[in-house]
């Protein structure tokens, strides 16, 4: 169970909140939305929120080159295009009596939100920051909608996916506001001097907190949070060996039997030569750095990235050869357990949303269970049809046709399949075979009868 601010659920079940309490709940999140904050701005790479961009070190050299890898994106991206590469399908239990009406309204709901989109923002910001969130409300047009809002600006009171209470923060212009969501009531907080005043209460429509979590996972964490310090390490080793190369390539000068002055050293520089007196001597000095110790640490770094993210490394040898889908699944298979975990987690945050949606269409004399909204997952994985189609030879009269077909990738619905090759070898029967024989019967060898002259029959001998 994802919960978060258990200690405040009476007081929100109670009705029993005012400014004072949202002032408290905003300062306890303070620092879990600093760090919210700061793995949304390291996943856009923005230096002033990496560690090896901004750290101050013990000695200040001349040399000081500085550079960060983009390792959060780089897991954070790809677990999205396998999750939602493939958008993911929605339909309603077609065995229902309102199923027809309800499948137009998810749909119409589904394109109006464009929800494919949705979809992918959505599982973003959970994997950034531990949980995305979707904010439901009713537009000028009266239709639902839905739209995500930074997670780092919500406060969930109770479990995420069905909360007692929500608050978002937001700026309004110069004003900061609060907007308090229980079941009931929708209360705005103006923010004055660090106090919360109600300024609107309003009844909620939706009849069910409308903001909706959606968990990473049940500690509410990140797919980064656990390797910052990996990510962190990474980036230090590159940086200190890129000055160390630099100061190497400019700095370390000796000059022997000689002085030189500034003006001199920067006017040779410029020159690319040096005036010696004779019997001097210039070379530059060079550092014993063991390369391969380095080398070593740093693809150590960068495996345990990888493994402890369990983020599959696309460049490495196990996907650059001719792997089967077999092999390649089973190197897969810890990013895979990790993406099924959130689908879960996913479709517990989508059934409230259409919990509370379901209270606005009925109000409109729509009928609509959410329970017999169902969410289809297709992950975005390499097909190997091949080894599939062969597959399915091999399982031919050995198992149920259904059965048989609900292994292969490419059909999505076994049942609706086996209706279509029914429907397709009765379409052949009733019309025929429009194929042309081209073999001839014995017969076709015989010499065909002279045409008969009509005219002949009249003729007496």
């Amino acid at each position: 169970m994802e919960t978060a601010f258990q200690e405040y659920m009476q007081r929100f079940e109670e009705d029993d909140f005012d400014g004072a309490l949202v002032a408290e709940l905003i300062e306890v999140f303070g620092p879990r939305r600093t760090h919210m904050k700061a793995m949304y701005e390291r996943y856009k790479a923005n230096g002033k929120f990496i560690p090896a961009m901004t750290k101050e070190l013990p000695i200040q050299t001349a040399f000081d080159s500085r550079v960060a890898g983009d390792y959060i994106s780089e897991a954070v991206d790809l677990k999205i295009g396998y999750f939602a590469g493939v958008p993911i399908a929605y339909s309603y239990d077609s065995e229902m009596p309102e199923a027809e009406a309800a499948t137009d309204v998810l749909k119409r709901f589904n394109r109006l939100n464009r929800i494919q989109d949705l979809d992918s923002e959505t599982a973003k910001w959970s994997a950034i920051t531990g949980y995305g969130v979707r904010l439901l409300y009713i537009d000028e047009e009266l239709r639902e909608r839905v739209m995500n809002v930074p997670s780092y600006d919500c406060i969930f009171i109770g479990e995420l996916t069905e909360p007692t209470a929500g608050l978002r923060m937001y700026q309004d212009g110069e004003d900061l506001k609060v907007d308090v969501y229980t079941a009931q009531r929708v209360v705005t907080f103006l923010e004055t001097d660090g106090e919360y005043t109600p300024v609107e209460d309003e009844l909620n429509v939706f009849q069910a907190v409308p903001l909706i979590g959606y968990p990473n996972n049940s500690e509410l964490q990140g797919d980064c949070d656990k390797v910052l310090p990996i990510i962190d390490g990474i980036d230090e080793v590159l940086s200190n060996s890129l000055s160390e190369d630099t100061a190497q390539r400019l700095a370390y000068m000796a000059f022997e039997g000689g002085q030189i002055s500034s003006e001199d050293l920067a006017e040779a520089r410029a020159n690319g030569a040096f005036m010696v007196p004779a019997g001097g001597k210039v070379y530059f000095i060079t550092k014993d750095i063991n390369d391969t110790a380095r080398q070593n640490l740093l693809t150590h770094l960068v495996s345990d990235f990888y493994r402890f993210t369990k983020t599959p490394n696309l460049r490495d040898e196990a996907f650059t050869g001719n792997s089967s889908g077999v092999a390649l699944k089973f190197q897969l298979f810890p990013f895979n357990a990790k993406v099924t975990t959130f689908q879960r987690k996913f479709e517990s945050g989508t059934l409230q949303m259409f919990t509370a949606l379901a209270n606005v269409w009925g109000l409109r004399g729509n009928a609509f269970d959410p329970l017999n909204v169902y969410l289809e997952f297709t992950e975005n994985f390499p097909l190997d049809l091949l080894n599939e189609a062969q597959v399915q030879q091999t399982l031919a009269g050995l198992v149920s046709e259904e059965t048989r077909l609900g292994l292969f990738s490419a059909i999505d619905n076994p049942k609706e399949e086996l209706e279509q090759m029914q429907q397709e070898q009765q379409d052949k029967a009733f019309m025929g075979s429009n194929e042309i024989d081209t073999n001839q019967d014995a017969t076709d060898d015989a010499v065909p009868d002279a045409p008969v002259d009509a005219a002949s029959q009249f003729v007496t001998e």
